[in-house]
């Protein structure tokens, strides 16, 4: 038996256009990802955790925004920025992490609804699992690290349920 390369030629697209995009190619790394941890990270959950941290971007930005722009009190800066952040969230995974499960029309209303329940559940856990580690250890990181990853683990199991309904 003999082991060689055969060459394949593409022949040129008649019709359509190729529904190989730069989403296909981030789902085909998340992939890989998902095999070398055995299957213990999903694709849709890595994905989740991207949208998650370009919120935390977005959230800051906001939050800055509304105290130095806007002039506003930091409570009312936070529940903004907040707002706005779990908004692009609920968008960007619609587009993005469900696109096989996208809502549109009035099931995309009553999702964003269903994300924001589910997302101020998650932040109220994540302030409580940060506050009682930080109380116990006082190392404020670990603590933060620990209440982020729980609320994206609990907005992720929560939204696949009652927002996108995987099953």
């Amino acid at each position: 038996m003999r082991i060689a390369e055969e060459p394949f030629v593409f022949g040129a697209r008649e019709h359509g256009e190729s529904k190989l995009d730069a989403q296909v190619a981030l789902d085909f790394l998340g992939l890989l990802f998902a095999k070398m941890t055995g299957g213990a990270v999903s694709t849709r959950f890595l994905s989740f955790l991207l949208v998650g941290a370009s919120g935390v971007v977005v959230h800051l930005v906001v939050l800055r925004t509304a105290l130095l722009l806007l002039g506003q009190g930091f409570a009312v800066a936070q529940g903004l920025a907040t707002l706005v952040a779990m908004t692009t969230n609920f968008v960007l995974n619609n587009a993005l992490t469900y696109r096989d499960k996208r809502l549109t029309g009035f099931a995309m209303v009553k999702g964003l609804f269903g994300f924001y329940a589910v997302s101020a559940v998650g932040a109220l856990g994540n302030i409580g699992i940060a506050s009682w580690l930080y109380a116990h250890d006082q190392m404020w990181w670990v603590a933060g690290i620990a209440g982020a990853l729980m609320s994206a683990v609990w907005n992720y199991a929560l939204s696949n349920i009652f927002v996108w309904r995987v099953k």
